[in-house]
């Protein structure tokens, strides 16, 4: 099984402007990505996370 990983953040300058950033270890050249795409795979990874399912971890005593 092969998992991809994938990371999408933003800064932001002085100004208080962002800057959106991705990268993923697919193979692919993500060094000159544009804004609008880096902030769209930023959008979409978020988007994702945020339908994700809580999981709850309960203690076991032995």
């Amino acid at each position: 099984m092969t998992l991809l990983a994938a990371e999408a953040f933003e800064t932001f300058d002085a100004d208080g402007s962002p800057a959106y950033h991705y990268d993923s270890d697919d193979g692919g050249d993500y060094t000159n990505l544009d804004q609008d795409s880096a902030k769209k795979a930023f959008d979409d990874l978020f988007a994702e996370y945020m339908e994700g399912e809580i999981i709850k971890f309960s203690i076991v005593n032995k």
